[in-house]
């Protein structure tokens, strides 16, 4: 589907419709980038690139906390490290490739290995022991919680006597 503009005009030689040239610009890239991958796998193309695995992640606001949720399908949880510094929250590991025999002979293989690291910055300074982790289904969910807001007090300070020049 072409992304087109109609217009209208009042002499036959000014063309109906008009593409717009970043559209088709987009359009030859995808289909550069979809014929050149077409038989590889990005890990084949990228062999050695910590961009291997790029999991999914979620960060939500809520009134007392953070939670950072990311997607981490077919990674075990002894292979997934989170740390945290000042207000970053990192999120690291490793999916490990499946013992192969070598028997198989590969068609076709899409699926990515490799170390992964995400960095979340939060709006406030991070106390590790406001940090929580559980990992079901292929899915880590951290909870940070806030820090408890300082209570800013005020107080104005009288001017003991007038000062004469």
């Amino acid at each position: 589907m072409r992304n087109e503009v109609k217009t209208t005009t009042t002499t036959e030689k000014m063309p109906v419709r008009t593409h717009h040239p970043f559209m088709d610009l987009q359009k030859r890239m995808d289909e550069l980038f979809n014929d050149f991958s077409i038989g590889y796998t990005w890990p084949d193309i990228f062999a050695g690139s910590r961009a291997d695995v790029v999991p999914s992640m979620d960060v939500r606001n809520a009134k007392d906390k953070v939670l950072v949720t990311a997607e981490l399908p077919g990674v075990m949880e002894k292979d997934i490290d989170i740390d945290v510094d000042h207000d970053m929250l990192t999120i690291s590991g490793e999916k490990l490739t499946e013992t192969e025999s070598k028997e198989d002979e590969w068609v076709r293989s899409e699926r990515s290995y490799g170390s992964f690291s995400r960095t979340v910055r939060l709006p406030f300074e991070i106390n590790p022991e406001h940090v929580s982790a559980k990992f079901e289904h292929g899915v880590l969910t951290v909870e940070v919680k806030r820090p408890v807001e300082k209570v800013r007090t005020s107080k104005k300070i009288p001017i003991a006597g007038t000062v004469k020049h």
